[in-house]
C-alpha cells in the first residue's frame, strides 16, 4: 500500500494541531492547582427565541433567578409573559396587554419578539424588556413586567398589565403602494 505525499501531510497538520491543543490546555490547567480553579458564577446566560406563522415566544429573565415566558398571539395581538414560581414549578405570575393599538395595526398582522434586560435605578419592576415590532410599518414598542419581588418571595400569585414603556419607529421612508 502506498501513501501519498498529501496524506502524510494532511495526518502531520492534525497531529501537530492536537498537539498544541493538548499543550494549551496543560498550560491552561496548571495555571491554577487543584482546588483553586474557579468558574465565573454565570459563565452562560441565553434567552431563546421562536416563531411560527401565528404566535411568537421568547424568554427572559423577570427576576434574579426567574425567566418569564413571552409569547405573542399575531390574530388577537394579545401579548403576555408568565412566571413560573421557583418553589412550585408552577405559573403563578401573569401579565397582559394588547399591542395592536401602541403599535397601530390592525388584526393579522406579522411581528418581531425580542427580549432584553433592564437594570435602572430606582424603576420598579422586572429586569426583562420585551420588544414588539410589526414588520409591515416598522412601528416597535417596548414593555416592561411589573415584577414584585417581595410578592415572589413569599410565594405569591402575581397579574397585572403589561407596562408599555416606549414606542418608536423602524421606518421612516414611505414605501410605494402602502
Amino acid at each position: 500500500m502506498r501513501i501519498s505525499a498529501k496524506a502524510v501531510a494532511v495526518a502531520a497538520s492534525i497531529a501537530a494541531v492536537a498537539a498544541i491543543s493538548f499543550a494549551c490546555g496543560m498550560y491552561v490547567v496548571n495555571m491554577h492547582p487543584a482546588g483553586q480553579r474557579q468558574l465565573p458564577r454565570e459563565f452562560l446566560h441565553a434567552d431563546s427565541a421562536a416563531s411560527n406563522e401565528s404566535f411568537a415566544m421568547a424568554t427572559g429573565l423577570v427576576d434574579q433567578d426567574v425567566e418569564g415566558l413571552f409569547t405573542l398571539d399575531y390574530f388577537s395581538g394579545e401579548l403576555q409573559c408568565v412566571v413560573l414560581n421557583r418553589r412550585t414549578g408552577k405559573f403563578n405570575g401573569q401579565f397582559k396587554t394588547n399591542v395592536t393599538a401602541d403599535l397601530g395595526v390592525g388584526q393579522n398582522s406579522k411581528y418581531l419578539l425580542a427580549t432584553g434586560r433592564v437594570n435602572s435605578p430606582g424603576r420598579q419592576g422586572g429586569n426583562s424588556v420585551v420588544y414588539v415590532m410589526d414588520t409591515t410599518s416598522g412601528n416597535f414598542a417596548a414593555y416592561g413586567v411589573p415584577w414584585r419581588v417581595d410578592l415572589s418571595s413569599r410565594g405569591q400569585p402575581q397579574t397585572g398589565i403589561l407596562a408599555l414603556i416606549d414606542v418608536g419607529r423602524a421606518r421612516n421612508t414611505p414605501i410605494r403602494g402602502q
